[in-house]
């Protein structure tokens, strides 16, 4: 047999050279994304508890988006809104809200001063709160000055009821949106833009009906109602 003959190797030339010029890319943490996991589940708990405790009233809200006569019921003969609405608002619907404008910053990679993971979607939390609450007292507030405190209850708990299925039916998508591909992500995030769109231009309507229906006030109350 012949003796064997040392030749250069094919995979000499090839071989990648490392040049301290070179930027180093980093690789993408995944592991704190845990936390998103376990706001998810809780919200999906709370969901899951309100509907085994409490699916009457649940059933009462959604019914109250589109019957008047359920929402005069709800309201509570016009003295004040139905406090139970405000758990599925600021346990269910204002922290899947954040969640989606999560995905948008991160998606489209629009920095927010820097803020990143959970400390970014605590305040977007916060500031949702702070606005929904904002809203509230304004409401409440022009409500007694013109003299309308019972069309103020009213417009509050159409609110709450458009809010507390809008934070149902985005669960899905918003959480499809979070552990979908990039590709897939984006579909998602359109679907639940379409969601809120939809909801909030029949939630004017609906908004605009009632009240027309059962007040009569200034019409300057109306367009500061409508704009809110």
């Amino acid at each position: 047999f012949p003796l064997p003959q040392q030749r250069q190797s094919l995979f000499t030339d090839k071989s990648f050279v490392y040049q301290k010029s070179m930027p180093m890319q980093k690789r993408t943490d995944t592991n704190n994304a845990d936390w998103i996991f376990g706001v998810l589940v809780l919200i999906v708990f709370i969901v899951a508890l309100m509907m085994k405790f409490a699916n009457s009233n649940l059933f009462e809200l959604l019914k109250g988006c589109f019957s008047k006569q359920q929402l005069e019921i709800t309201v509570k003969d016009g003295t004040k809104i139905n406090f139970f609405s405000l758990i599925p608002v600021f346990f269910v619907f204002i922290p899947i809200f954040a969640f989606l404008i999560f995905c948008i910053c991160n998606y489209y990679e629009v920095a927010v001063f820097n803020f990143k993971g959970y400390i970014l979607y605590l305040i977007f939390f916060g500031v949702l709160i702070l606005f929904y609450l904002l809203k509230m007292f304004f409401i409440r507030f022009f409500g007694s000055v013109f003299r309308g405190k019972k069309i103020s209850l009213f417009y509050i708990q159409i609110q709450l009821n458009f809010n507390f299925l809008m934070g149902f039916l985005l669960i899905i998508p918003v959480i499809l949106a979070i552990y979908a591909g990039n590709f897939y992500e984006e579909i998602f995030i359109f679907i639940s833009l379409f969601l809120i769109v939809s909801l909030y231009v029949v939630k004017i309507i609906r908004s605009f009906y009632v009240i027309i229906k059962t007040f009569k006030f200034s019409r300057f109350y109306l367009f500061f109602y409508l704009c809110t």
